[in-house]
């Protein structure tokens, strides 16, 4: 049996693995989509991603105008990427977390800045949590992503950063609306 493919097979191949990476955005979690955008930024269309908004049962993303330099059209890929592969770790209810330094010190001054309640969980690495670009400099700007979960009362939110060096720039945020407690039926 041979595995080599005819140029029409090829497409047709391929045109089955963009239905199949579509399927997968609608239906999956944060993080499966994140990694589908990052690895098909033109195959996932505005109408796609407000398909798999209408179908989701995870939280909505929304992007800071503030961190727009960061999330462009070519960089929004790493980013997702990144986000994608944070590792999150649990705080709280006298937890003791070791984060190092650096990490350390910018996500203190994130839930600082922010003024974010019951922080639950950090992230502040995995396997591609870093993007590096070198489109501005022959060197590369090399920025690291953390994560920061906290619980407000009516909801849960997850801040993503980019640690810049000198400052961080909040990315993204997800927010889970809090449940909605329905009043008990009054007995007819």
């Amino acid at each position: 049996m041979s595995n080599t493919h005819t140029p029409a097979a090829v497409g047709e191949d391929d045109d089955a693995v963009d239905a199949h990476a579509i399927d997968r955005y609608i239906a999956g979690s944060d993080s499966e989509r994140d990694r589908i955008e990052a690895d098909h930024p033109a195959l996932i269309t505005e109408e796609i991603r407000q398909r798999a908004t209408q179908t989701r049962e995870g939280p909505e993303r929304t992007w800071t105008t503030v961190g727009a330099r960061y999330t462009t059209p070519a960089r929004r890929p790493d980013i997702l990427r990144a986000i994608a592969s944070l590792q999150w770790h649990e705080v709280g209810d006298g937890k003791s977390v070791e984060v190092p330094a650096v990490p350390g010190l910018a996500i203190n001054a994130c839930i600082r800045a922010m003024r974010m309640p019951h922080v639950s969980q950090l992230a502040w690495h995995g396997v591609d949590a870093t993007v590096d670009w070198y489109e501005e400099d022959p060197e590369g700007q090399h920025y690291a992503i953390y994560g920061i979960q906290a619980h407000y009362a009516n909801g849960r939110a997850r801040l993503y950063v980019i640690d810049i060096g000198t400052d961080t720039v909040p990315l993204a945020s997800d927010f889970w609306p809090a449940p909605v407690e329905r009043p008990a039926e009054v007995a007819e």
